[in-house]
């Protein structure tokens, strides 16, 4: 027995009016995965295709698709702030995911992080800063500028638990009050600078 799905992306009107198809992967290729709307309308997503899951782009209304990363390696997970960059991970020879910064046609494409493999969990709402967490130790919160430089501890955390505030001033997560897998955990909110007051409130 084989199976294929096959996953698209259509859009709409905000009443389901003016339905249209704006990517056409095919049974062969795979499907749509993740996606991410920008300011002017148009997608970037993440497709299979040629057995690599890849990074495209295409117009608010179906055309020209284009592929942002290469074939041969595995995109994951982008993110898109209006303004900013988008901010996704990309497998290296070694499988071990890194997050790379690119504009939102893919120009200017840079590396932010060279460690082990590193999972990202968040982008400011200005697009400047992207939070993750490396694979090695989970329990433990960094940022980085999404134009590149020197990642910034921000301290121990909860795996996969941080967010930013919606004016991109905080962040958000849980942190563990016994060792790395302990299920003890306080909700903390700390600056999106690592410095400041650390605040725990009740939830």
């Amino acid at each position: 027995i084989q199976v294929r799905r096959t996953a698209n992306l259509w859009r709409a009107g905000s009443r389901g009016a003016d339905l249209r198809q704006i990517t056409f992967m095919s049974a062969e290729d795979g499907a749509v995965a993740q996606f991410e709307p920008t300011q002017d309308g148009s997608v970037i997503f993440t497709g299979t295709r040629e057995g690599g899951r890849t990074l495209w782009f295409v117009d608010r209304d179906g055309s020209d698709p284009r592929p942002i990363t290469q074939r041969s390696r595995i995109a994951a997970n982008p993110m898109y702030r209006a303004g900013g960059r988008i901010v996704f991970m990309l497998a290296d020879d070694n499988l071990r995911n890194h997050l790379w910064g690119a504009d939102v046609d893919g120009g200017n494409a840079t590396q932010l992080t060279q460690g082990q493999g590193e999972f990202l969990l968040d982008v400011s709402p200005d697009g400047n800063t992207a939070l993750f967490v490396p694979h090695t130790t989970l329990d433990t919160l960094w940022s980085v500028s999404t134009r590149g430089g020197r990642p910034v501890s921000l301290g121990r955390t909860h795996r996969l638990s941080a967010m930013f505030s919606p004016d991109g001033s905080r962040v958000f997560h849980l942190v563990p009050t016994g060792g790395p897998d302990s299920r003890d955990l306080v909700s903390t909110i700390i600056s999106s600078s690592g410095r400041g007051p650390v605040v725990t409130p009740k939830l």
